[in-house]
């Protein structure tokens, strides 16, 4: 019975082996792509603010023609704005779930009950 028992574990033992390294390759990928996406905008942003410099687009905010400064504080606060927006996801979660819990307390707060609670004799509400 243990050779048995033995070779069964082995075998799944090399399945699950083969299974956390496609799931590590799939964890690295999407992690590269990740961080490939982040230099990718960093090269556009700098690379389009290097062109608003050159040809002096003008900005109508400070009445000035853009600088470098300028297109630094708008980069990171894009780049900022991004990484916060990705940690919505948890909070976005709760707030559906309070939505549901929401609906089904006005659901009961609003139900009409089958007893009339003000009559004398129990009779039913008149719908």
């Amino acid at each position: 019975m243990e050779p048995v028992e033995i070779t069964n574990y082995s075998k799944y033992l090399s399945r699950s082996k083969e299974m956390g390294r496609k799931q590590q390759v799939l964890l690295a990928f999407s992690i590269g792509c990740f961080i490939g996406s982040i230099f990718l905008s960093y090269s556009y942003a700098f690379w389009v603010g290097g062109i608003w410099i050159e040809k002096r687009y003008w900005n109508h905010i400070l009445d000035r023609a853009y600088m470098g400064g300028d297109i630094l504080a708008v980069f990171w606060g894009i780049l900022f704005g991004f990484f916060a927006l990705s940690q919505i996801s948890p909070h976005a979660k709760n707030v559906s779930e309070g939505r549901v819990a929401g609906k089904f307390t006005y659901d009961v707060i609003e139900r009409i009950p089958l007893i009339n609670q003000d009559s004398q004799n129990g009779k039913t509400h008149t719908v």
